[in-house]
């Protein structure tokens, strides 16, 4: 299928990933991501979306035992991803997380069950916006550091 029209970029799914994050049922903090496959010099194409929000549709109160319990409870945007049964052999994610509405900075790679995940679903590199713009990492070094993280919390 040929598709017409100028080259999809990176921005364009950098603001998709934000896009996805406003459907976070979520009263703390959004998060969005969008798979795409393609290298800047090809042709690249959407893969997937996800967000994070609570299995079955659960609503998000805000409250500090929902806060407390959301990562264990809650399905995070990128294994939204992985669920959703697209093919992510070879794609790339980019994360972004929002607050108001307004991306704001990520921790860094911190969940080492979505980097399992992403990993094992054979995806190339995460894409976190960090205090400098835009980071990718590859995969290996995503997980190796998100492991990292889980060592010293």
């Amino acid at each position: 299928m040929t598709r017409n029209g100028p080259p999809i970029t990176f921005e364009d799914f950098a603001t998709l990933a934000v896009e996805m994050s406003a459907n976070s049922p979520c009263q703390k903090s959004k998060r969005g991501a969008v798979a795409f496959g393609g290298r800047e010099n090809e042709a690249r194409e959407l893969v997937a979306v996800g967000w994070n929000h609570r299995p079955g549709g659960e609503a998000c109160d805000g409250s500090p035992a929902c806060r407390a319990l959301c990562r264990a409870t809650c399905v995070h945007a990128e294994q939204a991803l992985v669920v959703s049964t697209a093919e992510l052999e070879g794609a790339d994610v980019i994360h972004a997380k929002t607050i108001g509405g307004v991306l704001v900075e990520s921790d860094g790679p911190s969940c080492v069950e979505c980097s399992k995940l992403l990993m094992d679903a054979g995806v190339v590199a995460v894409w976190l916006y960090l205090p400098t713009g835009w980071n990718r990492y590859l995969m290996a070094e995503f997980h190796r550091l998100s492991i990292e993280a889980r060592r010293h919390p």
